[in-house]
Parts: structure tokens; C-alpha cells; sequence
């Protein structure tokens, strides 16, 4: 059985604001998002815990757009494998 961890998002913003949070494929920022996280309205005081589904050894970037429509990546991440 394969065990996910969870990881929490905290994202810093404005009670009204509600930009979209994506995971894409790492460096590939045309393509589709591989995971979306909940906007400000469903998440609880601007958090969020992700339990991960999306295999080890992974490459992702984080995707944020801001309410003016601009976007920001991360650099390439590798999700890792759940050590417990």
C-alpha cells in the first residue's frame, strides 16, 4: 500500500482575492495543470493541506497567477518519495 503525504500550501493574500494555483509538468508551462488547489473562498483562512497524488520522482512547477492575471512559476521541484 502506498502511503501519500500531506503537504501544506499557505498562500499569503487577501480575503477576496481568488487566483488560480496550479501543478504542471516541471518546466512545461504550456501544459495542462497535473493539480489545482482550492481558491481563498474554499480554503480555510488562506490554507490548504495537499495530500499528494502524484508519484515520486515527478517534476513539477508551481504555477500561481495573481488577480491582475499575471503568472509566476517555481523552479523545477521533484515530489519525493514518503519516507514513513
Amino acid at each position: 500500500m502506498r502511503r501519500r503525504c500531506p503537504i501544506r500550501a499557505v498562500f499569503d493574500q487577501p480575503a477576496d482575492a481568488a487566483p488560480p494555483r496550479t501543478v504542471i509538468p516541471g518546466g512545461q508551462t504550456n501544459a495542462a495543470a497535473l493539480q489545482s488547489f482550492p481558491t481563498t473562498a474554499t480554503a480555510t483562512a488562506g490554507t490548504y493541506t495537499w495530500n499528494v497524488n502524484i508519484a515520486a520522482g515527478t517534476p513539477v512547477t508551481l504555477q500561481l497567477k495573481d488577480n491582475t492575471g499575471a503568472i509566476a512559476y517555481s523552479g523545477i521541484l521533484t515530489i519525493a518519495a514518503n519516507t514513513e
